[in-house]
């Protein structure tokens, strides 16, 4: 498998599934690959395992840190595993207007689960 070096940390950004309480999405969008990837969760216990996971993916792939960010600053998670997943990547609440919204953009998910 391929892993890429990168010295800057990658910005995943979490951004609510629209018309859906409590489900949220988190990104990453790689330019050099032209693709977006991406990890539908909850805010539960199975939500944290699911986001960890993904984080720890993406953070061993492109072996570099990982920069969150909220799209939302009203977005309040209430899991205490999600939020310890949070504090531990040390997340900065940002709204999408503070960071580079070229790699951040992603389209409205409309989910029908």
């Amino acid at each position: 498998m391929m892993t890429f070096k990168n010295k800057h940390p990658l910005p995943v950004c979490i951004k609510p599934v629209e018309h859906k309480l409590g489900e949220y999405i988190a990104f990453y969008r790689s330019a050099l690959l032209g693709a977006a990837f991406f990890v539908y969760f909850r805010d539960n216990f199975m939500g944290s395992v699911a986001l960890d996971a993904f984080l720890k993916m993406l953070s061993s792939h492109y072996n570099s840190r990982i920069n969150l960010c909220i799209s939302d600053p009203h977005i309040h998670f209430k899991n205490q595993a999600l939020l310890d997943i949070l504090k531990q990547k040390k997340m900065q609440q940002q709204t999408l207007s503070q960071v580079d919204r070229k790699n951040l953009s992603f389209p409205p998910l409309r989910m029908y689960i």
